[in-house]
């Protein structure tokens, strides 16, 4: 083994700067100074004349972090490889240096803390048990967008899917196609500027008219009416189509609101059968006959209401006055034993004592007898 020389060499004022490699011999120590900082540099490399080719600092003062006394940020370098510490318990909080690892795992736990309920959250729609955010659709307005230059639109020119970016008015005309600038401001649609339109709208080239195709205008892309309207006009005279009320629609049409409605002239409903008993229209044949059959067959003269109340001498507790005076009559069976009073009864009659005496024992006296026949009777006078 052949001897190895260290060779050491020392620069110190006016050195603020790594020595050039091709003035370090190749394992060359150089001890520099400058101010405070002291820094130690190693040649390393041979470029095939003895001499380095690069010189890297291996120690020292601004070379490597110093673990005491005096740092400023000149005093922090770049490590060529990623250093390794230990990491640290979780709830560690001092000046203990932190890995990735534990800064990763404090924050994970944090977010993890962190619940989001699922939900619309303004501009955000918040799903998936928290795990989803999403920006609903016609959610951005323009003033959320980025501010474009002045003269500039949104769009994107090339010729596939990109983002849409801000474009000039130039680009704008060279993807339509316009040469002559006079085109936009003159008044008509120059054929460079819209080349036979299709479609919905059409148009002829070097005009100013444009016109939308006859059918092509469907339900879909009529603006939205209020529910229960129609389109018309109900004006004296022509005049564009609004929304129509029913209401206005029913005017129109002469005809009678469903709601409380106004017949005019003579009507026709149909004639419910004989004894519906609903909220069906009643015609006049369906109350004729509901009449006829209440009457069935009455005579002439009780055949109205009016000719029964006269019959009942108008009388509206008939039926109880009839009950009263069939109380107060005479059974006929009871041969007047039903009479509550005799005497009372003889004497509203005029009869005398004559009525009382038997007929075979008639005692007549005072009084005159005239004008009587006589049969089979004896008249005894009495002594005289």
């Amino acid at each position: 083994m052949s001897d190895n020389i260290v060779q050491l060499r020392r620069r110190w004022s006016g050195a603020t700067t790594a020595p050039v490699p091709s003035t370090v011999k190749t394992g060359e120590l150089i001890i520099q100074g400058a101010g405070d900082d002291v820094i130690v540099y190693l040649g390393r490399g041979d470029d095939g004349s003895g001499y380095s080719t690069s010189v890297e600092a291996v120690a020292g003062r601004g070379a490597v972090v110093m673990l005491t006394g005096p740092q400023s940020i000149a005093d922090l370098k770049t490590f060529l490889v990623a250093p390794s510490i230990p990491t640290v318990a979780a709830e560690t909080n001092d000046g203990t240096a932190a890995s990735t690892a534990f800064v990763h795992s404090l924050v994970q736990t944090a977010v993890d803390a962190v619940t989001v309920q699922d939900g619309n959250k303004g501009d955000i729609t918040v799903s998936n048990n928290g795990a989803t955010w999403t920006i609903p659709t016609i959610s951005i307005t323009y003033n959320k967008l980025a501010m474009v230059p002045a003269g500039s639109f949104i769009a994107n020119l090339t010729g596939g899917t990109t983002y849409p970016r801000a474009t000039s008015i130039s680009e704008v005309k060279a993807a339509l196609g316009v040469t002559n600038a006079s085109n936009l401001d003159s008044g008509t649609i120059a054929a460079e500027c819209l080349p036979g339109l299709t479609g919905d709208v059409v148009s002829e080239a070097g005009t100013n008219s444009t016109s939308i195709s006859d059918g092509v205008v469907s339900l879909a892309k009529m603006a939205a009416l209020p529910a229960k309207t129609l389109i018309g006009n109900n004006t004296a005279g022509s005049a564009t189509p609004t929304a129509l009320t029913a209401v206005d629609v029913m005017n129109m049409l002469g005809a009678a609101p469903l709601n409380n409605p106004s017949f005019t002239g003579i009507p026709s409903a149909p004639t419910a059968a004989p004894g519906t008993n609903t909220t069906q229209i009643a015609t006049t044949a369906f109350v004729s006959k509901a009449v006829a059959d209440l009457v069935s067959g009455a005579p002439e003269a009780l055949n109205t209401l009016q000719e029964l109340a006269d019959a009942l001498g108008d009388d509206p507790n008939f039926a109880a006055t009839l009950a009263t005076n069939l109380g107060n009559k005479l059974e006929k069976t009871a041969n007047l034993s039903d009479l509550s009073s005799v005497e009372v009864a003889r004497s509203n009659l005029g009869l005398g004592s004559l009525a009382l005496q038997n007929a075979n024992a008639v005692a007549i006296t005072g009084g005159v007898l005239a004008n009587v026949t006589l049969q089979n009777a004896t008249i005894d006078a009495g002594t005289w």
